[in-house]
């Protein structure tokens, strides 16, 4: 099941079929002018590393890199437009609970919002985006680290619902001649590589800090789409889906 806060003018468009996306730099700004973390994050489709050894490189330009402790910041990024729902694994909204402080901490980071879009027959919906959208949009749970993504095993964390191509994501990528960052990097006995250009430097949206936790994010990414402003994209109206006062959740919170 998904959730959707905001404006309800807002909601219903979306259930009408407007699909409304923000490229990520309008999040990193929020913070930045505001000063206030929640929907703004500045760090927002960065990517935290901790390692021995990483090699950057681009055309004409090389360098090794010892020990370091850094964010990788994949420009193209800042531009791409997404649109975030809150995931439950609850199939209807009879099963769904949240729990008070993250319900005050979502209330927190969405500026009080006053209605909640509820979609419950989710399949429908990702149906509705790939027959909408097709390959030019790439949907997953965003994966909360807590330290570093080095930690992790990107290919368990990484779950695409529709579009991504069948290859292991971050492995090897096609060299087409546009990858402008490469890192390997090495972690104690264990060796670990991956390669990010272009073909997938969308990928790395798919990664918050944990502090984000409680808006157990899923994101939808049209990575061929850049733009440095909102865009709309129609799909079909969104069936199964119900428009709520926000305090329709009262009752779900345990």
């Amino acid at each position: 099941m998904l959730l959707k806060f905001g404006k309800r003018d807002n909601l219903e468009k979306l259930m009408s079929g407007k699909l409304r996306l923000t490229p990520a730099s309008v999040y990193q700004k929020a913070e930045i002018e505001t000063g206030k973390k929640g929907t703004g994050d500045q760090f927002d489709s960065y990517l935290k590393l901790r390692s021995t050894v990483a090699v950057l490189s681009a055309p004409g330009f090389v360098r090794k890199l010892n020990n370091i402790d850094t964010q990788i910041i994949c420009q193209d990024c800042a531009n791409i437009p997404m649109i975030c729902f809150y995931y439950s694994p609850a199939k209807h909204t009879g099963d769904f609970s949240i729990t008070s402080n993250d319900m005050r901490q979502i209330e927190l980071d969405f500026n009080h919002p006053d209605s909640v879009l509820i979609i419950e027959d989710e399949d429908s919906f990702y149906k509705n985006i790939a027959d909408s959208l097709g390959d030019n949009i790439f949907t997953s749970k965003v994966t909360y680290l807590q330290d570093n993504i080095l930690n992790y095993d990107l290919n368990a964390v990484l779950k695409i619902v529709n579009g991504i191509p069948s290859e292991t994501p971050f492995s090897h990528p096609p060299d087409d001649g546009t990858k402008f960052y490469s890192s390997i990097l090495t972690i104690g006995n264990q060796n670990r590589q991956f390669v990010i250009n272009r073909t997938n430097s969308y990928l790395t949206m798919f990664f918050k800090h944990h502090y984000f936790k409680p808006q157990q994010e899923l994101r939808m990414v049209m990575p061929k789409l850049l733009s440095d402003v909102v865009v709309v994209q129609k799909i079909r109206p969104i069936k199964g889906a119900t428009v709520k006062d926000i305090g329709f959740l009262d009752s779900f919170i345990i």
